[in-house]
């Protein structure tokens, strides 16, 4: 030792300091997680998904479109983040949209296209006790969906954790989903808003033969007498490829809700 002759009553008084001071911050620590298990766990957020059908991503004032204006949509857009290189899965409604309820690329689950994709029997039970609706309803919140479904009879809403669906798309939607988002509840809320629009364009084909399908008759009378000037320029990417339409002929039916067959040989430019 560096000093025989420490005394007794040093040598305690040295080892009390020393342990007050190394357990210090255990107790601390003690306090602290004592302190925290008694708070209230932070109140989770309430969910609002709002999807839209066949709006592409410069279809925002906001993104720079100077032939419409989309305030509401702006606003989200302003006061969230706007992701300016992200793709869906797949282009293809059904496949789209049974990726976004399952997290799964669309094909590993046989949903190539519209048709198979509505006509999956049967999900992989770990997809399907995963789905969207099923994890937010485990996870304590209240459930709904409005409006367009478009997946297999596996996803609808009544099977996958939902409390409650609303089945218009269009116009009454907004109302029911504010219904729903207001009541007083214990719990947070999720509510998915599935609008159809603005894919009701598709019947812009439909009113150019004077039938009118989800009021888009009224549109296309309006639209009608605008000139060149005055109507949004088509994409570049607009003209007719090579033999096209040689090659797509016998997959095409003029009774289709977009005839593009029909579209490519009787518009032109203006149409």
């Amino acid at each position: 030792m560096a000093n025989n002759n420490i005394s007794r009553r040093k040598f305690l008084k040295r080892s009390i300091y020393a342990g007050t001071v190394l357990s210090a911050p255990l107790a601390s620590c003690h306090l602290q997680t004592a302190k925290q298990s008694t708070q209230k766990p932070k109140r989770r957020p309430n969910i609002l998904f709002i999807i839209t059908d066949q709006q592409h991503a410069g279809m925002m004032s906001c993104t720079g479109n100077k032939w419409l204006k989309t305030p509401a949509l702006d606003s989200l857009a302003q006061d969230g983040i706007r992701f300016e290189k992200a793709y869906c899965s797949n282009p293809v409604c059904v496949p789209s949209r049974t990726s976004m309820a399952t997290g799964m690329m669309p094909n590993r689950l046989g949903a190539t296209s519209n048709k198979p994709g509505m006509q999956i029997k049967k999900l992989p039970l770990e997809v399907d006790e995963n789905s969207l609706g099923k994890i937010v309803k485990r996870a304590g919140y209240d459930t709904f969906y409005g409006g367009k479904v478009h997946m297999c009879k596996s996803l609808v809403p009544k099977n996958t954790g939902y409390d409650e669906y609303f089945k218009d798309q269009r116009a009454e939607l907004p109302a029911a989903c504010l219904k729903f988002i207001t009541q007083k509840r214990d719990k947070p809320f999720f509510a998915v808003a599935s609008f159809i629009n603005p894919h009701d364009i598709c019947y812009a084909h439909r009113a150019h033969n004077g039938v009118n399908t989800h009021n888009v008759l009224e549109l296309y009378k309006e639209a009608s007498p605008l000139g060149l000037k005055k109507l949004p320029p088509l994409p570049e990417n607009y003209a007719i490829p090579q033999n096209e339409w040689a090659a797509i002929k016998d997959h095409l039916s003029s009774t289709a809700t977009t005839p593009s067959g029909t579209m490519r040989k009787e518009y032109d430019k203006r149409d």
